[in-house]
């Protein structure tokens, strides 16, 4: 399991990872890393940009209801991607 870092720091007081905490999935030749995140989303970041989580009592579970629904997601019922207020 690993943090992500932040990638602009407005002060040096500010903590380094971000809050979530994501688990390696694959790890390619060129650095690439596969992470996943508790709600089963991945996303692919540098292996830089990553910081070793060293929490023991991590739940390895997956939930699917803490995942967003994509913001270019059309609505199931028009097909629009905009007007979220009729919905």
């Amino acid at each position: 399991f690993v943090y992500l870092k932040h990638r602009v720091l407005d002060s040096t007081l500010q903590i380094p990872a971000k809050k979530g905490i994501y688990r390696v999935k694959k790890v390619n030749p060129n650095g690439a890393v596969l992470l996943q995140g508790k709600c089963g989303s991945t996303l692919t970041n540098n292996v830089c940009n990553l910081a070793p989580c060293h929490l023991p009592d991590i739940d390895p579970t997956l939930d699917p209801a803490l995942a967003r629904p994509d913001k270019n997601l059309a609505c199931e019922i028009c097909a629009f991607m905009d007007e979220e207020e009729k919905m």
